[in-house]
């Protein structure tokens, strides 16, 4: 986690950080190679031991099923009201909701994938494995889509997520959009924050 903190550090205040990538082996050091190339890990593993801590939590705390999905969906609850409220005080400085885009990134990802994992507890473990291990073993299978379809997200940085647009008065969302910034970013911006 220090690797990948010391990574996303340096994309703000490194100004090679927006020179080349830190991939580039003709023009990087081995050391933000290492940062970046490690954080390819984090999120994966970050997901694993949420999985891990989720079927420990129950099995050995003698807690029901009821209890980890009850869990589960608080704490999946819990990541997406910090994505729109401290994460986007962080990143936008602001935390009105009204009139501005709501922008969900990572932690919203991951309180969602732990909402989903309190409906998938109820799976017999041989289905959630076999399903596991396939989607493992065969999402490579999908590399042969060609790059030309996801165009709107090409590029060196790109960001992803989604767009919520409020209502000035009441603070609820009007519209949702997805929102791809990279290569070409007006196909994949929502008209609504073209304004």
């Amino acid at each position: 986690m220090m690797l990948m903190a010391i990574d996303h550090v340096r994309d703000y205040v490194a100004r090679s950080a927006m020179q080349f990538l830190p991939t580039d082996l003709s023009r990087t050091s081995a050391a933000i190679f290492f940062t970046r190339w490690i954080t390819h890990f984090c999120a994966p593993v970050f997901m694993l031991t949420a999985g891990l801590g989720a079927f420990f939590w129950m099995s050995r705390g003698h807690h029901s099923k009821t209890e980890l999905s009850r869990f589960l969906i608080t704490r999946g609850i819990w990541l997406i009201f910090l994505e729109i409220t401290v994460l986007r005080l962080i990143l936008l400085s602001q935390i009105s909701f009204f009139g501005a885009p709501i922008i969900l990134m990572i932690l919203w990802a991951i309180g969602l994938s732990m909402i989903a994992l309190a409906a998938l507890i109820y799976l017999p473990i041989r289905l959630l494995a076999t399903l596991s291990i396939a989607i493992i073993a065969l999402h490579n299978l999908l590399d042969g889509i060609p790059a030309a379809r996801f165009e709107p997200a090409l590029g060196p940085a790109t960001l992803s997520g989604v767009a919520v647009e409020t209502d000035d008065a009441t603070g609820l969302a009007v519209k949702v959009a997805p929102v791809r910034v990279g290569g070409r970013l007006a196909p994949a911006l929502p008209e609504f924050w073209a304004r």
